[in-house]
This record gives structure tokens, sequence and C-alpha cells, in this order.
């Protein structure tokens, strides 16, 4: 029994706490580099270390949780009834993939390399979990966290989640920078800004759209002239937002006349 007392197992606590806090920082990177880089900003040179953590945790989280809600159910659900555990490696569905692995990899490295480039922004809804697929494959191989997570099948979609979020927080701030880029999905300003006036009578799509702030700097995105405008928060000042998100209208149904006898 290993005493956790013991200076090895606190230099162990110390060290996964660090790599742990590297992770997180990478993947609040990764997120404000897809999301500001669209708008040709390099953000981190106006926030702090701090400041990462403070203006990504919440929209990294609150989306990534659906994703794992999906992955968690494929796997308890839908995944972990085709592939059970307990058989033999070289039987059935398992035998077949490790048979053919090579000719898998292959298609599967094609058909990832594919959607990277020909599909459109929603393509980083799926690529995340694609990239995400070998990582996993290689720490389940080499029983990363086995000692924390004895359970095989809790530790492989741990482990699957821990792969795809860097990805997906990249991929998630370049969709939402896009959808205020093509006016889907924003925040349009009703009060006036210096150099900038803002027409009450215009509509949303023609109004400047807010892109965020970093400290007391607030960013914003011109949509007729493609440009960013930057201008620092005074206080005393009050900033006005609402949100516009284009919605779906659906086609008007075909009514047929009331055929004359």
């Amino acid at each position: 029994m290993t005493d956790e007392s013991s200076p090895q197992h606190s230099l162990r606590s110390i060290n996964y706490l660090y790599f742990s806090s590297l992770y997180f920082i990478a993947v609040g990177v990764l997120y404000l580099w897809g999301y500001w880089s669209t708008f040709t900003i390099n953000i981190l040179e106006y926030i702090n270390l701090a400041d990462i953590a403070k203006s990504t945790a919440y929209p990294i989280a609150s989306t990534y949780v659906f994703f794992a809600l999906g992955v968690v159910a494929s796997e308890f659900v839908g995944v972990g009834r085709i592939f059970p555990t307990g058989g033999s490696p070289n039987t059935g569905i398992s035998g077949t993939l490790r048979k053919y692995r090579f000719t898998f990899a292959l298609i599967f490295i094609l058909g990832t390399l594919a959607i990277l480039t020909f599909g459109p922004i929603q393509k980083w809804l799926v690529v995340p979990g694609l990239f995400a697929i070998p990582i996993a494959i290689y720490m389940s191989e080499t029983n990363f966290l086995a000692p924390q997570i004895p359970a095989e099948r809790i530790r492989s979609v741990f482990t699957y989640l821990l792969a795809a979020l860097p990805f997906y927080a990249y991929g998630y701030g370049l969709m939402s920078a896009n959808k205020i880029i093509h006016g889907e999905q924003f925040d349009y300003v009703l009060s006036p800004i210096d150099n900038f006036p803002v027409p009450l009578d215009a509509e949303p799509d023609q109004k400047i759209r807010f892109i965020g702030h970093a400290g007391d700097l607030l960013f914003f995105w011109e949509p007729k002239k493609s440009i960013v405008a930057i201008t620092k928060f005074e206080e005393g000042k009050i900033l006005l937002l609402k949100r516009f998100e284009q919605k779906t209208i659906a086609p008007p149904k075909k009514i047929t006349p009331p055929i004359e006898k």
C-alpha cells in the first residue's frame, strides 16, 4: 500500500497539478487563437496568463459538456454493445480491425485530411473527434491514467475527451468568430461609439458588432468595410448590446386554390 504522505506521492501530485495546468492553459490559448486569429488579432498581446482562464473557461465548458455527453452515451449505450469487453482480440470485429489495420488507418487518414481540407466551417464539429481517435488509442495502449482510473471503459472515455478537447476548443473559437463575420449570430451595438456612428434605423446586419474585450480594451467588427475597431472603455460610459441570431425561415406552404365547378 502506498503511503499518501510519502515524498513520492507528494511529488507525483505536484507533477499532475503542473501538467494539468499546462494542459488547460494550452486549451485556452487554442480557443483564443481560433477565435481572434479570424479577425487577424493577436489577442495574447493584450491579455495576461490569468485572463486566459477567465475568458475561455465558460464558453468552452458550456458547449463541450454536450460533446462529452454524446461520447459517454455512444460508449455505454451504443458502441459498448458493438465492441463487448472480454472477447478475444483476434476474433470478431476486433480481429478484423487488427488484420486490416493498415488499410483502415490509410482510409482514416485520407478521409480526415479530405474533411479538413475541403469541408465547410462546420467540419470542426467532427474533426476534433477524428483527431482524438489515434491519440486516445495510443494513450490506452500505454495505460495512461490506469492507476488513477482502474475501470477500463471509464478511462477510455476520459482519455478520449482529454484528447479531443484541444481540437474542439480551437474549432469552437473558429466557428464562433465566423458566425460574427457572416452575420449568423452576434451582439450588435446600440449605443454610440466614437468615430463609428450607429444609425438607429439601420438593420442589425449593418450595425457595429461586438467581438470581445481584453482588459479595458473593447474590440468591434465593422461589417461594411470588414475592419476591426479597438477602443478603450471609459468609466461612466454605457455600452448597449443586443443579440442577433439568424433563424432559418421555413418556405411558405403551397396553397392549392379550390376548383370551381
